[in-house]
């Protein structure tokens, strides 16, 4: 940097906050991605957020990601290290056989992680070392609510949820202030000063300054400045957000509604389950039926018993897929628009076949 030198005859002028600085495409978990055009604001706002904000980085920090850096997060985690001074470590991609060897390395004060990654650590094999580390906090978005409190434990750390899109930035938090209350609720926290939450038919919507300005060739996605998240969530008396799924991910089966985040939660407790996604299936009689995707053990009927008595009978799979693993976005989700591209052997326990 020392060496870098102004080029002659170069003008800078100012630049307005509403300027387009990227086209950032959306992770793609349930569809194909989409470009969300950021202007200046998008970036100066969620990235000093986390400065003035909880979790209020500091020069002293070390932040560590380990996402690719055509992904938004660590695109966040570089501004924010430019904003308040601290160190940024960029890993290779995320390896969670050796994450945390990594923290440690490079003594590590705070990290982001979201979808798989939380439930991947912990089946990691313990470590004398799994508390020696300088980590002061976790924040993360998808906590498996029956994993929160067993994460904390192992590492000795509080994992705090947050709740943000592509292409709203900084919405959601959960705080220093109100962490010991909402671990293992499935709390994604409250708004953020300048965001505004609501919800309308069970749908989560926001509006507030720091959005992108739309998307690339695609129509105004925004109502009177609200966006549709196409998150399924519910608020508490204080404001507090808790997600109950997706829209795109929610299974209607013999008129019931069936989330598949409840069922995959419930399958991630399972010692052997290492990852799972749950997906629909067209059903001439039911309309649609479950279907669960998992990588762990391959005993369909121990996990079907396993689901039973955590479960509405209504809510377990019928449908069992076994695979080594599950295609994964950028942002370490189930990628589940591809799981039917690529078929695999499927149990079905109701009438105790496999089909190809």
């Amino acid at each position: 940097m020392e060496s870098l030198r102004p080029i002659l005859g170069l003008t800078l002028r100012p630049v307005e906050p509403d300027t387009p600085v990227n086209v950032q495409y959306t992770s793609g978990t349930t569809g194909l991605p989409k470009g969300c055009v950021l202007p200046h604001t998008y970036w100066t706002r969620l990235a000093g957020s986390l400065i003035t904000e909880f979790p209020r980085l500091t020069h002293k920090d070390i932040l560590l990601t380990a996402q690719p850096c055509h992904y938004v997060d660590p695109q966040w985690n570089i501004v924010a290290g430019l904003l308040s001074g601290a160190e940024v470590v960029v890993l290779d991609g995320f390896h969670p056989t050796t994450f945390w060897n990594a923290v440690r390395e490079h003594n590590v004060t705070y990290f982001y992680c979201l979808g798989a990654m939380p439930g991947l650590l912990l089946k990691q094999p313990r470590d004398a070392r799994d508390r020696d580390h300088v980590v002061r906090l976790v924040q993360c978005s998808g906590i498996p609510p029956a994993l929160h409190a067993e994460l904390e434990h192992r590492w000795g750390v509080p994992w705090h949820e947050a709740f943000g899109m592509t292409e709203t930035g900084a919405d959601l938090r959960v705080t220093d202030a109100d962490h010991d209350e909402l671990v293992g609720t499935g709390c994604v926290g409250g708004p953020l000063p300048d965001r505004e939450v609501r919800v309308v038919d069970g749908e989560l919507r926001l509006r507030g300054p720091g959005m992108m300005s739309g998307y690339h060739a695609v129509d105004n996605p925004f109502d009177d400045g609200w966006f549709r998240t196409g998150d399924l969530a519910r608020l508490d008396q204080a404001g507090r957000v808790y997600l109950v799924g997706r829209l795109k991910d929610m299974i209607r089966r013999s008129g019931e509604n069936v989330a598949a985040r409840e069922v995959e939660d419930v399958l991630l407790t399972h010692p052997d389950v290492r990852l799972v996604a749950v997906t629909s299936v067209p059903d001439d009689l039911r309309g649609e039926e479950v279907k669960a995707h998992v990588v762990g053990i391959r005993d369909p009927d121990a996990l079907a018993a396993y689901c039973l008595e955590r479960l509405a009978p209504f809510k377990v799979p019928r449908y069992w897929e076994f695979r080594d693993d599950l295609p994964r976005t950028p942002s370490e989700r189930v990628a589940k628009h591809q799981l039917n591209e690529q078929t695999a052997a499927t149990y079905d326990r109701v009438n105790g076949r496999w089909s190809a």
